[in-house]
């Protein structure tokens, strides 16, 4: 087992058919710099554990990811072509645009207001390259043999490109999904069923991908699809790409 420790990448790892097994990580950070990317092709990461890190931008094409366990570790920026998730996938949240500060969090900082502009630009841009990247691959992640436990996709570009299971994750799609998840998750009160409703992130969100397997909720289709009556929220149990 190897441990690394407030290891900074800044964009400089490039490995291909590489296996990775039995890594923990702690205050690490991975392709951090959002000028250049690290990348990763045809490799296998196994056993990975990641404690306060951080996951900046980097590219990991045909990689296969087996028991992963985290903190919720966000990959906003990062790039998954046609990627699969084996065992125990848990806490990590995936996404294909970048996450952003929002305004009101920079209004007593000088220093990050003058240099907003800049760094809005190339987080647009390194949007841009995953969203056309991912729409020229035939999917994203998949999924089907995964139990992905705490994991969450946190924008609607993604969607469409997750192969999953019947049963394993479902599709919201509708208006004002999260104000209508939201209070689904708030009058009910058992947990399992809960976790399904667990709001969208994004209040403009109209397409959410949620995964059932955690709190047993995968056993629990029928209640959720009756929670939903009249919400004019329509429940896709198949995934958007073959």
């Amino acid at each position: 087992m190897l441990k690394l420790e407030g290891q900074i990448d800044r964009g400089d790892l490039h490995f291909k058919d590489t296996v990775l097994d039995g890594i923990t990580a702690v205050g690490c950070g991975l392709s951090v710099d959002e000028e250049k990317r690290s990348t990763f092709d045809d490799c296998r990461f196994s056993k990975i554990s990641a404690k306060k890190c951080v996951m900046g931008f980097p590219i990991f094409r045909r990689c296969t990811f087996r028991n992963v366990k985290s903190d919720f570790l966000g990959c906003y920026g990062t790039l998954f072509l046609e990627c699969k998730l084996e065992g125990v996938i848990s806490g990590v949240n995936f996404a294909l645009t970048t996450e952003w500060v929002p305004y009101s969090d920079l209004l007593n900082n000088e220093r990050i207001q003058a240099g907003l502009e800049s760094i809005q630009v190339t987080r647009q841009r390194i949007a841009f390259e995953n969203l056309a990247e991912a729409g020229r691959a035939r999917y994203c992640l998949d999924v089907r043999d995964a139990i992905i436990a705490d994991v969450l996709f946190n924008d609607e570009a993604i969607v469409p490109k997750v192969l999953f299971n019947r049963g394993q994750c479902v599709i919201y799609k509708g208006s004002k999904l999260q104000e209508k998840l939201r209070a689904i998750f708030r009058a009910v009160k058992d947990r399992g069923l809960q976790s399904a409703f667990l709001p969208a992130l994004s209040r403009s969100q109209t397409v959410y991908l949620r995964s059932l397997e955690s709190e047993g909720a995968a056993e629990r289709i029928g209640e959720i699809k009756s929670l939903l009556a009249g919400q004019d929220i329509d429940l896709i149990e198949e995934p958007l790409c073959s």
